[in-house]
C-alpha cells in the first residue's frame, strides 16, 4: 500500500499553506512556532548496551510481502510469556538489550524486540514507511509470525519505549489487530501535543513547524501526498551506537507513533497498563503522568527517581519493578 494513489486529490506545499492560513488555524499553532530548546538526550547510559550479547536479526514476511527484521532472546528455562518490545524514536532494536537479556535470562519472559519499519540496519528507505499505521500492520503481522514459534495460549504483553510507547497505545484502539493481555509503556510518548509532551520533546525530536497544520489538515481530508516530507529530525551524538539511527522521519512515520486523544483524555487503552517514567525525563514532563492515566482503567503508573528518558531501558534500578509486573501475568 502506498502513500498516494491516482484518484487522490494533490496539494503543493504552498497551497497548503494558504489553505491552513485562510482556514484561521495559525492561532491553532501557538506554543508550536517557539523556537525548540537547545537540548537533548542525556546519552550516557548507551555504554551499558552489550552488543555481543545481541541475539541474531531474523525476519519475518509482512503482509505485503517484505521481510522486516528482529530479534528473540528465549527465556533461560522455558517461560511462557512473550514480550514485543518496541524501541523508540530513531533507535533500533539494539538499544533494548539490556532489559531484554534481564527478562530473558531471569527467566521472566521470552522477549522479542523488532526493528521497526524504517529503522535497523537495511530499511527500504530509512526514517519511512508506506503509510500511516504501516508499523501497526507490521507488529500485527510479526505476532502471527510469532505463534509458529511460541505457545498461542502464552500470555502476550507488548512494551514500547518512548515513541515505541506511542505506538504500543494506537495499536489498544485498533479492534482489527491482536489482543495483547497487557501494555507496558515505559518513558511512553503520548503525543506532540499531549501536556506530557515537553516542546519538541525537550529540543531532542525537532518537529517541522510549518509542515504540522498544513499535513494535519490535509490528511483530515484524505490527502496523503506530502506525506513523505521530513517531519522531525533528531538531535543525536557522534556515537558508535548511533551508526545508522534513523535520523530523521516522514511525517507519515511521525504519525505512526501519535495516540489519540481527546480533551486531554487518552483514547483506546483498556487492558492492564503499567507505565514507568524517570523522574529526570529530558523528553517528557514525568510529575503529569500519574493524572494522565488517572482515567484508564487498570492502569498503575510509577516515577522512578533520578532516571532519565532512556533510563527505563538501559538503567537497571527500572527492570525490577517491570519484572515484577511481567511476572504478574
Amino acid at each position: 500500500m502506498n502513500s498516494g494513489s491516482a484518484h487522490q486529490p494533490s496539494l503543493s506545499r504552498r497551497q497548503l499553506l494558504l489553505g491552513a492560513t485562510a482556514a484561521g488555524t495559525a492561532s491553532l499553532s501557538g506554543c508550536l512556532t517557539e523556537d525548540p530548546p537547545d537540548a537533548t538526550l542525556s546519552f550516557e547510559l548507551l555504554e551499558t548496551i552489550d552488543e555481543r550479547a545481541l541475539p541474531r536479526l531474523t525476519q519475518y514476511r509482512t503482509r505485503d510481502r517484505t521481510l522486516q527484521s528482529y530479534r528473540r532472546y528465549d527465556a533461560a528455562s522455558g517461560a511462557d510469556r512473550v514480550l514485543i518490545l518496541l524501541h523508540g524514536g530513531a533507535f533500533d532494536s539494539r538499544c533494548l538489550q539490556p532489559l531484554a537479556s534481564y527478562l530473558s535470562e531471569n527467566n521472566i519472559a521470552n522477549v522479542v524486540t523488532p526493528d521497526l519499519r524504517g529503522h535497523g540496519e537495511t530499511p527500504e528507505r530509512r526514517g519511512d514507511v508506506d503509510h500511516i499505521d504501516h508499523l501497526r500492520q507490521d507488529i500485527d503481522d510479526l505476532h502471527d509470525h510469532l505463534l509458529n514459534i511460541y505457545d498461542s495460549d502464552s500470555p502476550l504483553l507488548v512494551a514500547g519505549h518512548s515513541f515505541g510507547g506511542g505506538l504500543a497505545i494506537r495499536m489498544a484502539r485498533e479492534d482489527s489487530i491482536m489482543f495483547p493481555d497487557g501494555y507496558l509503556l515505559l518513558s511512553p510518548y503520548l503525543g506532540r501535543n499531549a501536556p506530557t509532551t515537553r516542546p519538541h520533546c525537550g529540543g531532542w525530536a525537532r518537529f517541522d513547524q510549518d509542515l504540522i497544520i498544513p499535513l494535519t489538515l490535509a490528511n483530515g481530508f484524505g490527502i496523503t501526498n506530502l506525506n513523505d516530507r521530513t517531519f522531525i529530525r533528531f538531535e543525536l551524538p557522534d556515537d558508535a551506537m548511533m551508526d545508522g539511527a534513523a535520523a530523521e522521519y516522514s511525517y507519515r512515520l511521525a504519525a505512526s507513533f501519535q495516540p489519540d486523544w481527546n480533551d486531554d483524555e487518552l483514547l483506546g487503552v483498556e487492558e492492564d497498563t503499567m507505565v514507568i517514567i524517570g523522574a529526570e525525563d529530558e523528553a517528557f514532563y514525568a510529575d503529569l503522568y500519574p493524572d494522565t492515566f488517572d482515567a484508564v482503567s487498570g492502569a498503575e503508573v510509577t516515577v522512578m527517581d533520578d532516571v532519565p528518558h532512556l533510563g527505563t531501558i538501559l538503567d537497571d534500578r527500572c527492570f525490577e519493578p517491570i519484572a515484577e509486573w511481567v511476572e504478574s501475568f
